[in-house]
């Protein structure tokens, strides 16, 4: 009968060590979750391109985003290399502003 209290505890045991590492586990992945977004929001820079400071009576059929587009696209064009990334309804621009100075030898 001493060992009763064993088989009684038992069941409670597991369930609190299960709890246990479920918590760990969630702590763990949103600590991940959290690292990768810092890590994210380091590297990558999102450019919002402002609306054009037009007079409202000036009848256009330029879209309203078009001036920032082309001051974007002319900056893009001066740079040494880019490549377009088309993925999940958004593209994504990697430019690189130098190049690498080629050494003899």
């Amino acid at each position: 009968m001493p060992e009763y209290w064993l088989g009684v505890i038992t069941p409670f045991a597991v369930l609190a060590g299960l709890a246990l590492t479920g918590a760990l586990g969630y702590l763990m992945f949103r600590l991940g979750d959290w690292l990768g977004q810092q890590t994210h929001y380091h590297f990558v820079e999102t450019i919002n391109l402002e609306k054009n400071r037009r007079n409202p009576l000036e009848q256009s059929d330029r879209p309203e985003f078009q001036d920032s587009a082309d001051k974007l696209r002319d900056a893009l064009l001066v740079s040494p290399k880019l490549r377009m990334l088309r993925a999940f309804g958004r593209i994504v621009l990697i430019a690189r502003d130098y190049e690498k100075k080629e050494t003899d030898g």
